[in-house]
């Protein structure tokens, strides 16, 4: 949903879609009292397989550090209200 979401943005008519418009608003769910976001780790894959398929998620973050969740998904969050 992530990878998909990040590839359809760049097209205005997509970023005005509905479904596009309700995803922004479920992902609010997951914001925490700090502003920032944490995702579940399952929607953020790094296993094995193709990134089309939404594997390979990953930014780059240190996934042994506590907080690695909350950067990367805050991280996506700006992606998507960039575009």
């Amino acid at each position: 949903m992530l990878f998909f979401a990040q590839y359809i943005v760049k097209y205005p008519v997509a970023a005005k879609s509905k479904w596009y418009c309700d995803l922004l608003d479920y992902i609010e769910n997951y914001r925490t009292d700090a502003g920032t976001y944490l995702f579940p780790a399952g929607w953020l894959k790094e296993s094995a397989g193709y990134a089309v398929q939404g594997h390979h998620k990953s930014f780059g973050e240190n996934r042994r550090k506590k907080n690695w969740r909350e950067i990367e998904s805050t991280f996506c969050v700006l992606l998507l209200q960039q575009n």
